[in-house]
């Protein structure tokens, strides 16, 4: 597969409603806009490009944040994405970073996210309920790089949109946070595993079927979203990076005063989640101290289910398109292939989290936690 030159594709026309992948993979090459692909180096990037690979639209441009404490595993799949994008004639990864600064409040200098933390003594936002740190520390530093890239200069000069694909699947998660990027004066957001039907497990299953090796979660070692089992993960093999949470902790502690830590509040186990203090540098210290406890969450993976399929769709094949084009930026979009859709709010409603075992007295005990409660 052969990738254009950057600026060879005919001007984009102004348009009156945000573009689809349905619609670029029905232009002529030279006449699609110019493409440009936000890489989280996760499952859901990796199905979305195999998807633009089978479909036979390569992008232009593949941009990475790297916010200075991604997952080790995150930062070694980088060769690997570079290698399987050579493969197959695709662009090379380019890694975009946030530029280094100086904490307003101590005057410490940072360059990564953890950095910020330790220097302001905070958290990072998400441990507040806001969602900043992508903002700040993916999003921005890729649209400074976008801002200096002459073809995307040029369709913008003749009144274009640049097409920014996004991976947001079409399960539950996703679904509800998809429709908060809408086009703008400077972009049109697609969502190719979202107009194909592709959920996390559909995404896992055609990335084996490619031949591709499944990236991890994608996400900062400190990540207030972060399970308990890929917390005693780190504990185990990266100690060092479990002695960074505990530190970025200790040093927001004594400005704390609605959470108790990066996981904000304590989870008892009741109603079937996994129990959890919190804060991860308690939980990290009581793992370290409890070698039956650290086995207990070590031992711990998610449920797998398999990938659901519409009616003549066949994992590995030419993806097909389940989903109505938008007729207008910001349309609702049309499900089909999902059972347990709210369809007042036309999306699936969240399932609870998945239930490992019981909470027992002993386990609760050395989280100090209420069994009961």
């Amino acid at each position: 597969m052969a990738v254009r030159a950057p600026g060879s594709r005919s001007a984009a026309v102004p348009r009156t409603h945000g573009h689809t992948l349905r619609e670029i993979v029905e232009l002529p090459p030279d006449e699609r806009p110019l493409l440009v692909v936000s890489d989280g180096i996760g499952v859901d990037s990796t199905a979305m490009l195999i998807a633009l690979w089978r479909l036979d639209v390569p992008p232009d441009v593949i941009l990475h944040a790297d916010i200075g404490e991604e997952h080790p595993l995150t930062i070694a799949y980088r060769e690997e994405r570079r290698r399987w994008l050579r493969s197959v004639g695709f662009p090379d990864l380019t890694i975009v970073r946030r530029p280094p600064s100086r904490s307003g409040k101590t005057g410490k200098a940072f360059a990564t996210l953890g950095e910020k933390c330790i220097a302001n003594e905070t958290l990072p936002s998400l441990a507040f309920g806001r969602k900043g740190c992508s903002v700040e520390w993916k999003i921005e530093p890729q649209e400074r790089w976008m801002r200096g890239y002459l073809p995307a200069r040029q369709v913008w000069a003749k009144g274009g949109k640049v097409v920014k694909a996004i991976g947001y699947d079409a399960g539950p998660l996703d679904s509800r946070r998809a429709h908060y990027l809408t086009s703008d004066e400077t972009y049109d957001y697609i969502y190719p595993l979202r107009e194909l039907c592709w959920d996390r497990n559909r995404a896992i299953a055609e990335i084996k079927a490619a031949g591709v090796l499944v990236p991890r979660k994608s996400s900062c070692i400190f990540c207030p979203a972060m399970k308990p089992w890929e917390l005693a993960e780190i504990v185990e093999e990266w100690p060092a990076l479990a002695d960074l949470i505990v530190e970025i902790e200790d040093t927001a502690r004594p400005n704390l005063r609605e959470v108790e830590g990066l996981w904000r509040k304590t989870v008892k186990g009741t109603r079937g989640a996994v129990p959890r203090p919190g804060s991860m540098g308690v939980f990290i210290r009581r793992l370290r101290a409890d070698p039956s406890l650290f086995a207990h969450y070590r031992a711990m993976t998610p449920p797998v289910e398999p990938p659901k399929l519409c009616a003549g769709d066949v994992v590995g094949g030419t993806p097909i398109f389940r989903r109505r084009a938008l007729a207008l930026a910001g349309a609702r979009e049309e499900l089909c292939c999902f059972e347990g859709v709210d369809e007042k709010r036309n999306r699936r409603r969240l399932p609870l989290a998945p239930v490992f075992e019981e909470l027992s007295e002993e386990l609760a005990a050395a989280l100090e936690l209420d069994p009961e409660g």
